[in-house]
């Protein structure tokens, strides 16, 4: 993939679980999280920056009530053996993934639930 293309599914990846989240869609999640991952199937990366932008699709699927570990393992199903499918299982199965530990802050807007960094 070229620049532009890893940059439209970050941006899309990152944008989506808010989106998700307002309109309490588990299918636009889904698609959220393998946009994310996708994008992260380069060498390039580093898996704490990983875990930083999946810890929102991981609060998002907890307030839509999907399992994490069902979401991040049926993302992973669907990518190359390699460092991110492991990741995925791990990070979705993990107990003590909250916003705060990774930097995120849930707030209320005129125009629904918004994600910022802190």
């Amino acid at each position: 993939m070229d620049d532009r293309a890893c940059l439209a599914l970050v941006r899309y990846g990152i944008r989506q679980p808010t989106v998700a989240l307002r309109t309490s869609s588990v299918a636009l999640l889904n698609d959220a999280l393998l946009a994310a991952a996708l994008d992260r199937l380069g060498p390039r990366d580093d898996p704490w920056d990983a875990m930083i932008d999946l810890a929102l699709h991981h609060a998002v699927a907890q307030k839509l009530a999907v399992a994490p570990p069902v979401l991040f393992n049926q993302i992973a199903a669907r990518l190359p053996d390699g460092p991110m499918p492991d990741l995925l299982r791990a990070f979705g199965a993990r107990q003590d993934v909250t916003l705060e530990a990774f930097g995120w802050q849930l707030i209320q807007t005129p125009e629904g639930p918004d994600f910022i960094p802190t």
